[in-house]
């Protein structure tokens, strides 16, 4: 017994080596999500996703009261979170924070997926690869629901080939491919992938003789089919029965078909790279049937590779609007084939721990220099998130352009994202902005993406006090004592006359002025008692000491 414990303590040094190594790989992993949560640049998708939670918690109906292009499982999922957290300035980091397990989860669904398609080394060799790459990192830090969707949908590739296709299996399958459909609406392109990778796959095992019984495959697909329309049904039934029916239709599916959209307004050779690159895709996927060492596991890589391939050939494509985030299922589904390659090309264990090691070690620079955590940028958010509460209370509205206010609501319906910017310049869809700015008495907002009529009225009626925030008034310009300033109000609301010097004498329509005012829409004239540069401010950024003569953030957050 002595020798056979002499003999297994080097295999037990170098697993405790190991698991030690893996230890501290995973405390460093942890550590820099963190310190990329609190500091990455807040991307403005982040606030229109937190917006949409924020009106989960106060009543409102999205789609019905509010518009949102994206599925709704993920926000109703974190608004207990938000409410529980409360109105503060550093919500993002928070929030941030919160997705980090859907980040775990989908590392080790990966780790799992290559153990089923390889083996355990592979496996290790896919985990590190998918852990750091730079856009899947950077992207799967920031809120927002492709964290979710992208763990949904590896879960239900790991249940499809994790066993033989049987009725159950196949429901399950559907199941999570329905819950990947409630997180985000671009799993209908994923789905789409997979019948047709699964379409080319049975294509070649007929080709070579092997293909299953016809009533097997049908009940294999009935069962799926079953499967993934229980989640969709249920939450199309329940927002019809809130009266959200109409609503939820046209903001999912038809709001985001919008004709000469993005790169559908210049197709060009796009069209024909999926057609093109097809017959490439189906060799790849007869050389993986062939590759493996098991008829019906070889099939397996070969639908997984098929599925991340064919979905990477639809978006450049067909996809109009190409968004990094949209990769987060991609890595994980083709890491496993990364790996395998890498292996096979470097033959020896030596050789691919230190090509694997270099590889890694490469996209972790990539990943700091794009994230930039030493920055702090995410603390700039703050700042103005922070001003623009001060600016407004719970029961204002602020004119945002991708809800970057979060907690307070927006006068118009309509969110200033791509698509609905499109269809504002096309005309498909009224642009009610002015209007409403007058008609709510629109205080504050953060006027970036208007464009025609709305930026001009908004040049007209705004003035910037801050980096990204505004407040209704004008510059009046420069006048000499007693010349009297005549100028136009839009927006009616309680303004104050302020000046580069500070000092304030006057009279306002005919009065003498000496405090903020309510002033209707229409003529004024203010007829100053020194010379001086004079505007026109919101009282409340007034009061608080903002001026659109020195634009800055005063205040830290909380």
């Amino acid at each position: 017994m002595a020798r056979l414990a002499e003999a297994m303590a080097p295999g037990r040094a170098w697993l405790s080596h190991r698991r030690t190594a893996f230890a501290i790989g995973v405390a460093a992993l942890l550590a820099l999500r963190i310190w990329l949560a609190l500091t990455l640049r807040v991307n403005s998708d982040e606030t229109q996703h937190l917006h949409v939670v924020w009106s989960w918690t106060q009543g409102l109906l999205p789609y019905r009261d509010l518009f949102d292009n994206h599925a709704p499982l993920f926000h109703i999922l974190y608004a207990p979170l938000l409410a529980a957290l409360g109105e503060r300035a550093d919500i993002v980091p928070w929030m941030r924070l919160a997705v980090i397990p859907w980040y775990a989860l989908t590392l080790w669904l990966t780790y799992r997926l290559a153990t089923v398609l390889f083996d355990r080394r592979i496996a290790w060799i896919a985990l590190a690869i998918t852990a750091l790459q730079p856009t899947f990192f950077t992207r799967s830090v920031e809120f927002r629901p492709d964290d979710a969707w992208a763990a949904a949908w590896i879960a239900s590739l790991l249940v499809a080939v994790s066993g033989p296709p049987t009725p159950r299996r196949a429901l399950q399958c559907g199941l999570l491919a329905g819950l990947a459909l409630a997180f985000s609406i671009k799993s209908a392109v994923l789905i789409a992938s997979a019948l047709l990778a699964a379409a080319l796959v049975l294509a070649i095992q007929t080709w070579q003789r092997r293909q299953p019984g016809t009533g097997e495959t049908l009940r294999i697909a009935t069962m799926t089919a079953i499967g993934g329309a229980v989640l969709p049904i249920t939450i199309a039934v329940a927002f019809t029965l809130a009266g959200a029916g109409e609503a939820i239709r046209y903001c999912l599916f038809v709001h985001n078909v919008a004709d000469g959209l993005g790169r559908w307004s210049h197709h060009g050779w796009r069209l024909l790279a999926f057609p093109l690159l097809l017959p490439a895709l189906a060799a790849a996927m007869c050389w993986s049937l062939r590759a493996g060492d098991h008829a019906y596991r070889a099939s397996l890589r070969a639908w997984v590779f098929g599925v991340g391939l064919i979905y990477a050939a639809l978006r450049v494509s067909y996809q109009p609007l190409l968004d990094k985030q949209d990769v987060l299922p991609l890595v994980p589904m083709l890491a496993p084939f990364a790996a395998a390659l890498l292996v096979h090309l470097t033959t020896k264990p030596a050789r691919t721990r230190a090509t694997v090691a270099g590889f890694v070690l490469a996209e972790l620079a990539l990943t700091l220099l794009h994230g930039r955590p030493w920055r702090d940028e995410a603390r700039q958010y703050a700042l103005e998130l922070h001003t623009l509460l001060q600016l407004s209370s719970p029961g204002d509205y602020v004119m945002d352009d991708k809800a970057e206010s979060i907690f307070r609501a927006r006068p118009s319906y309509w969110l200033l994202e791509n698509v609905t910017l499109h269809r504002l310049a096309e005309g498909s869809i009224d642009d009610d902005i002015a209007a409403r700015l007058v008609n709510d008495r629109v205080g504050v907002g953060v006027f970036e993406r208007e464009r025609g009529n709305d930026l001009d009225f908004v040049r007209r009626n705004y003035v910037a006090i801050a980096p990204h925030v505004d407040v209704a008034g004008k510059m009046l310009g420069a006048a000499d004592t007693g010349a009297a300033i005549g100028f136009d109000v839009s927006v009616p609301n309680r303004y104050a006359i302020v000046s580069d010097s500070g000092n304030v004498a006057g009279t306002l329509d005919g009065e003498p002025y000496s405090a903020p005012l309510e002033l209707g829409a229409g003529p004024h004239e203010f007829i100053p008692l020194q010379r001086g540069v004079w505007a026109l401010e919101s009282a409340r950024a007034a009061a608080l000491g903002y001026s659109p003569f020195g634009t800055g953030l005063k205040a830290a957050p909380p």
